[in-house]
């Protein structure tokens, strides 16, 4: 097994059967604009899918130019470009080397892609970073290397599996859209808080335990009330 240099992989790219697509004009490994590498191609954010809260708290699958991941946030893309290996290559897939690991930028599901696959790659995004990051259509955050292998693979994956769909909000639904569970941890917090607040009145108080639970529970019922009659008068025009 080798690995293809960007020798080879300038010729591959530039002829009627490359295992990359491009944007059809001829790609040059001395042009710093190229995708080539010296031994790696990179591959383009295409298709960008987030899950977004929505009226009525129903999570919707959204395809946008761009998107804001805040922290804890998950985004799911689709590269831009085309992968089509034949029978004898095989496709190492990684993360950019800079740029987004000093922000906290995970990439998930890379890897390799077997002989003869046919398609676009995918993979998600997750923040988990302490700042916003914007994720843009073109953005290169992953490559491929292309490995030539001793024998021909026989069956490829082509004979074994069935072209994957684009994503729909079914199949990547168990992602959600907070990998780190901000929201339910901040509630969380808020709660405790509120109960060690109203705890420590009714201590001063002097008021007996049970007293107290009963008292806090009320407490905790008229504010969580309150809260949604004031959430409602702010949504009212």
């Amino acid at each position: 097994m080798s690995v293809l240099s960007n020798v080879e992989l300038e010729a591959n790219l530039n002829s009627s059967s490359p295992f990359v697509t491009t944007n059809g004009s001829k790609v040059s490994r001395t042009d710093i604009q190229n995708p080539i590498e010296a031994a790696s191609i990179r591959l383009s954010v295409g298709k960008i899918f987030q899950f977004r809260k929505m009226t009525g708290g129903v999570d919707l699958v959204e395809t946008r130019d761009q998107v804001i991941l805040h922290q804890g946030e998950v985004a799911f893309v689709l590269t831009n470009e085309t992968v089509v290996l034949d029978n004898l290559h095989v496709g190492l897939v990684t993360p950019k080397s800079g740029g987004v690991a000093e922000k906290g930028i995970l990439i998930t599901n890379t890897g390799h892609v077997d002989p003869g696959y046919s398609g676009n790659l995918r993979y998600a995004v997750i923040n988990m970073g302490q700042e916003d990051f914007c994720l843009r259509r073109g953005d290169v955050l992953v490559k491929i290397m292309i490995l030539r292998l001793g024998t021909k693979a026989d069956p490829d994956w082509s004979a074994t599996h069935v072209p994957i769909p684009d994503p729909d909000a079914n199949s990547i639904r168990p992602l959600g859209h907070d990998f780190l569970n901000l929201e339910a941890r901040a509630k969380q917090i808020a709660e405790a808080a509120s109960r060690d607040m109203v705890a420590k009145i009714l201590r001063e108080w002097g008021i007996p335990t049970l007293a107290m639970s009963l008292l806090l529970s009320a407490a905790l019922g008229v504010g969580a009330s309150l809260a949604t009659i004031a959430a409602s008068a702010i949504g009212t025009p």
